[in-house]
């Protein structure tokens, strides 16, 4: 099965193609995905303000990860639903994973909240990084030290309900009757 989408307004498509248990993927990167090595298969719904109805597949093998969307880009600023191709090529992709990969994680979520989060806080702990090494390459030491701690105890507040947020409106679901 083969299912094309466009992820970026002025990148050249991404072509999906699911053979055999193997998941390639050709675009602006090229890699190839073996089913049996899959840990987690979370389907997300609504993930976008722009694009109301997009449900996104997300991938997890091993060290990797890969995202395939039901919309995709006409134009810039315009995204078309796809769902008519991207429903039979998902359920396809999640029958085949539940053969080749039975012990993996198949969730079903509202919002990639865990991920957005992640984020912020990565942003959050470069800051304290710059920060210090701005203030000792300027001579101040005692300033960075002091600036950064204020700013370690804001990140390790935020850290607070980080094991909440991956079960947080998550379920599962039967990977062989997806809820597409």
């Amino acid at each position: 099965m083969i299912y094309e989408v466009r992820r970026g307004a002025l990148g050249k498509p991404t072509i999906f193609r699911l053979e055999d248990g193997v998941l390639s993927e050709d675009g602006p990167r090229k890699a190839h995905f073996t089913l049996k090595d899959l840990r987690r298969a979370q389907l997300v719904n609504g993930a976008d303000r722009m694009a109301p109805g997009e449900q996104i597949l997300v991938l997890g093998f091993r060290r990797r990860r890969v995202a395939i969307s039901s919309h995709s880009y006409a134009r810039f600023g315009l995204r078309v639903d796809q769902s008519d191709t991207f429903t039979p090529f998902a359920q396809a992709v999640l029958a085949q994973a539940a053969q080749a990969a039975p012990k993996a994680a198949f969730m079903l979520s509202d919002r990639p909240a865990a991920g957005i989060y992640g984020g912020v806080l990565a942003i959050l702990a470069g800051g304290v990084i710059l920060v210090l090494v701005a203030t000792v390459a300027s001579g101040q030491p005692a300033l960075g030290a002091d600036l950064s701690s204020r700013l370690v105890f804001v990140l390790l507040l935020l850290l607070c309900p980080l094991p909440w947020l991956s079960a947080w409106r998550r379920r599962s679901f039967d990977p062989k009757a997806p809820p597409l």
